[in-house]
């Protein structure tokens, strides 16, 4: 009986111990510019952006400067395909940040990265660009990833 005892005395002592929580990002598309959307959208693959939005993007891309608002890059490159908008667990209440994109071309439903052509934008949680991502573009990065600790003040 002892035995039993210390056993679920040990349970009970383990499961009243909780781990620290692991900070997970969360990403949930934007209602304005839904991927789904966009994605369920496109009739057939591989999908081409007609030349005045492929033009626009491609050509304007190296006007995009760090520290420019979401509203400006919008200005510069026109309306995204889709955005995404991201949370940090367990804080899901305030937005850790949000990426814009520009599909260009997308030769299937799924993600190709050796043929796909597009633009990400990533910005902070003051809506602020730190990165600007040409892919397969013939283009070079503006800024880079972000690395934080979260709970770090900036």
């Amino acid at each position: 009986m002892k035995i039993k005892v210390c056993i679920l005395c040990c349970i009970m002592l383990l499961c009243a111990c909780k781990p620290e929580p692991k900070w997970v990002a969360r990403f949930v598309e934007s209602d304005k510019y839904s991927f789904s959307k966009f994605i369920d959208g496109i009739q057939q693959f591989p999908y081409h952006a007609n030349k005045p939005k492929f033009s626009r993007v491609a050509d304007n891309f190296r006007s995009l400067k760090l520290g420019m608002s979401k509203e400006e890059a919008i200005k510069i490159l026109g309306e995204p395909d889709y955005e995404m908008f991201e949370f940090i667990y367990p804080d899901e209440k305030n937005i850790a940040g949000s990426t814009v994109a520009y599909c260009l071309i997308r030769m299937e439903k799924e993600l190709n990265n050796k043929q796909d052509k597009a633009a990400c934008l990533y910005f902070d949680k003051h809506e602020k660009l730190y990165w600007a991502q040409p892919i397969n573009l013939n283009l070079n990065d503006i800024g880079g990833p972000r690395v934080e600790k979260i709970g770090s003040k900036p």
